[in-house]
């Protein structure tokens, strides 16, 4: 209506308006958007302008889930080089952009470079969670959980409609505590104190009744029967898949958005 390109859907609804990605200008100017590509879960990628405070229109990425449009950027390690299009998506996830094949976190903060403010929650009345120094790298920030026996960390996510894998780096301040993983209720995966040192796990999660889930609760469980401390970093949902030959190809050719990972202890 306004003689504006958009980026739109066509499904048994009709035409549905994608739109345009929000902005944080206070004064935002013209926007537009475009879809380049959709999956068969109806997953959709392109482009959309946005404004930030102070600064020229700029085009980013986007990925827009059940018509909601999400800033990939977003959704990518903090001081990554701005994705400014994603041309194509496929049934895994795997998005194609000038950066080279990306596979999105399907985390909000999951570095922990960023105030909580809520994208990670305490639902326990006990125990404590916060930002802090990394123990073994003071310039990296981790978070750190305090039992209070226990005490839960919970973070809201969908889940992706195929396998997915979930990874994460964990140290235990002391040898006491269990820290158990669950998801939506079913337990992942759980680990017992017993040093004082950075692991790092990652496992694919291949129940049927964990995938494709919305709005369920990732949650990470500290108990001891003394007091005891929990660091967590990093933390990764993102689907998985098994890369034909010339996926292979793609990945020698183009610059992969990767995340910081530690060795394994």
């Amino acid at each position: 209506a306004d003689n504006r390109h958009r980026a739109v859907l066509w499904n048994y609804l009709g035409t549905v308006n994608l739109g345009v990605l929000p902005n944080p200008s206070s004064a935002p100017g013209v926007q537009e958007s475009e879809a380049n590509e959709i999956n068969f879960w109806g997953d959709v990628v392109g482009w959309s302008h946005i404004w930030l405070e102070g600064l020229p229109r700029q085009t980013h990425a986007f990925i827009a889930r059940d018509g909601v449009m999400v800033d990939l950027n977003d959704l990518t390690p903090a001081g990554t080089v701005t994705i400014t299009n994603a041309y194509a998506i496929n049934d895994v996830g795997q998005i194609a952009t000038e950066r080279g094949l990306l596979t999105p976190s399907y985390i909000v903060n999951s570095g922990f470079n960023s105030a909580l403010d809520g994208s990670w929650t305490k639902t326990t009345a006990t125990g404590q969670i916060d930002l802090t120094p990394d123990p073994d790298n003071a310039a990296n920030q981790v978070l750190r959980i305090i039992t209070g026996s226990p005490v839960e960390v919970v973070q809201i996510v969908d889940t992706p409609n195929q396998v997915f894998s979930l990874e994460f780096d964990y140290r235990f301040d002391d040898l006491f505590g269990v820290l158990t993983v669950s998801l939506d209720g079913t337990e992942i995966v759980e680990f017992i104190a017993g040093d004082t040192i950075w692991h790092h796990y990652a496992g694919l999660v291949t129940d049927p009744g964990l995938l494709g889930l919305d709005d369920v609760e990732l949650m990470f469980t500290l108990d001891s029967a003394s007091a005891s401390t929990a660091f967590l970093d990093e933390v990764a949902l993102s689907p998985h898949a098994t890369p034909e030959p010339l996926t292979l190809s793609l990945l020698a050719m183009g610059a992969m958005v990767m995340l910081r990972r530690r060795p394994v202890a």
